[in-house]
C-alpha cells in the first residue's frame, strides 16, 4: 500500500516550496486515462499568481490523487445518464492555498460523513479499497499544518477541501531547512494486537510518526508473551484477537503491576462479549473503525495514569 508507506515512513519529511497547481494539474494528467474510462469530465482552476506551499512534494501529490479517486468511485456509482463530473479549484484564501475537489455524486449521508476519515472505512465492495486514503490523506494534511475536511448534503454532490499554510506563512525556521516529524514528549512504548497486518501497520503508523516505539502482536498468546517481557504504557488490542485462548484483559490483569490498565479494546461490535473483559472497570473499549481523535484521546487518559509496572523490565 504505497500511500499508507508514504503515511509511516521514518525520518524527516522534506520540506521544499511546491506549487499546488502543478501538483494538481499533474495528478489529473496521470489520472486522465481511468477517468475517461469511468466516464469522468474533469475541470481544473488553478487561480493566478498562487503562492507556494512549504511541504513534501510526493506526499501532497499522493493526497491529491486519494481525493481524486474517491470523487470518481462517487460518480461511478451514479446511474447511467447522470453527469460524471469533477471541478479542482485551487485558489489563495488568506495566509493559506486551498484546494476543493467538488463532484456532482450522490453526496454523504451524515453517517458517512462522520466517519471518513477513520481508518478502514469505506463504503466500496469488498476487494474494491481499504479505506485507508482518506485517513492517510488526513495524516498528510495535517503534518502539513493543513487540514483536510468534507462539505456536503445528501443528493447535492460532495467537496472536499485541503487548506493548506502559505509558504510565507511559515516561520523563518521552516523555510531555512527540514521540518523534523511531530515528536510527543516523553516517547511511549506502545503495543498493538490485530490479525490484521493492514491493521497494524496503520496503528502503529498513527503513533510512530509522534515519536513512540511500536510493537506488534498478532493474537492474545502472543501479545501477553511481550507484556511479560517488556513494559507497555499502551496496549491497543482487537477484541477478537485479544480473545486468542485466555481473554487477554484478564490474562494482562494477573501479571505484575497489572498492565490490564493500559489497555485499549477495539472492536467493531456495538460491546465486546462478556469474555472478552474482565470485571469493571475492565479496560476502554473503541469501535472499530477508529475514530482518530477517540483514539488518540483514549491514549492520552491511559499515558496519564501512574506506571506501576515491576521494575527490570525493557
Amino acid at each position: 500500500m504505497r500511500d499508507l508507506l508514504t503515511f509511516s515512513r521514518k525520518g524527516p519529511a522534506e520540506r521544499a516550496p511546491v506549487d499546488v497547481g502543478d501538483v494538481v494539474q499533474r495528478t489529473v494528467q496521470l489520472m486522465a486515462y481511468e477517468l475517461r474510462l469511468r466516464d469522468v469530465t474533469v475541470a481544473t482552476s488553478v487561480a493566478p499568481g498562487l503562492p507556494a506551499v512549504l511541504g513534501d512534494r510526493y506526499q501532497l501529490q499522493q493526497v491529491v490523487l486519494n481525493l481524486l479517486s474517491n470523487a470518481a468511485h462517487a460518480l461511478s456509482t451514479l446511474p447511467p445518464g447522470k453527469p460524471r463530473q469533477v471541478a479542482l479549484r485551487v485558489a489563495a484564501e488568506g495566509a493559506r492555498v486551498v484546494l476543493r475537489v467538488i463532484d456532482t455524486g450522490p453526496g454523504l449521508p451524515p453517517d458517512v460523513k462522520a466517519q471518513m476519515f477513520s481508518p478502514f472505512f469505506t463504503t466500496k465492495a469488498p476487494g474494491e479499497g481499504t479505506g485507508l486514503g482518506l485517513f492517510v490523506s488526513y495524516g498528510i494534511a495535517e503534518a502539513h499544518g493543513g487540514a483536510l475536511t468534507a462539505e456536503s448534503q445528501p443528493g447535492e454532490g460532495a467537496t472536499l477541501v485541503l487548506s493548506l499554510p502559505a509558504a510565507e506563512a511559515a516561520s523563518p525556521r521552516e523555510a531555512a531547512g527540514p521540518a523534523p516529524e511531530p515528536r510527543a514528549a516523553p516517547a511511549r512504548r506502545i503495543l498493538v494486537v490485530d490479525d490484521d497486518p493492514a491493521a497494524r501497520r496503520v496503528v502503529a503508523a498513527l503513533f510512530s510518526r509522534g515519536g513512540h516505539r511500536v510493537d506488534a502482536a498478532a493474537n492474545g498468546a502472543e501479545a501477553l508473551d511481550q507484556a511479560r517481557a517488556a513494559r507497555f504504557d499502551l496496549i491497543i488490542a482487537d477484541a477478537r484477537a485479544a480473545a486468542d485462548g485466555a481473554p487477554l484483559a484478564a490474562a494482562l490483569a494477573r501479571l505484575p503491576g497489572d498492565p490490564s490498565r493500559h489497555l485499549i479494546l477495539a472492536t467493531a461490535d456495538t460491546r465486546p462479549r462478556a469474555d472478552e473483559r474482565p470485571a469493571a472497570p475492565g479496560p476502554r473499549v473503541l469501535r472499530k473503525p477508529f475514530d482518530l481523535r477517540e483514539l488518540q484521546k483514549a491514549a492520552e487518559e491511559v499515558f496519564a495514569q501512574p506506571a506501576q509496572f515491576q521494575d527490570g523490565k525493557d
